[in-house]
């Protein structure tokens, strides 16, 4: 995911119009460091979402097997 944020950006940065120039004016919007900073975070966060979800899903499997199975770890 945040291989796919890197290359967003790096797109948008370098982007040139048909005849292979860089346009003079380009859409209203700004990159800085707090929108980066505030869009790394949001990869970090959905990185251990999917993360917890996974160990939950092995959890139950376990469960499934062994009612008395202890819950699993979670990251705080």
């Amino acid at each position: 995911m945040e291989e796919m944020y890197d290359n967003t950006l790096t797109a948008s940065l370098e982007e040139e119009n048909e005849d292979g120039e860089k346009a003079e004016a380009g859409e209203a919007g700004k990159q800085t460091a707090t929108t980066l900073m505030g869009g790394e975070k949001i990869i970090e966060a959905l990185d251990l979402g999917v993360e917890d979800l996974e160990t939950i899903r092995e959890w139950r499997a376990i469960k499934a097997a062994q009612p008395n199975a202890r819950g699993p770890d979670r990251n705080p």
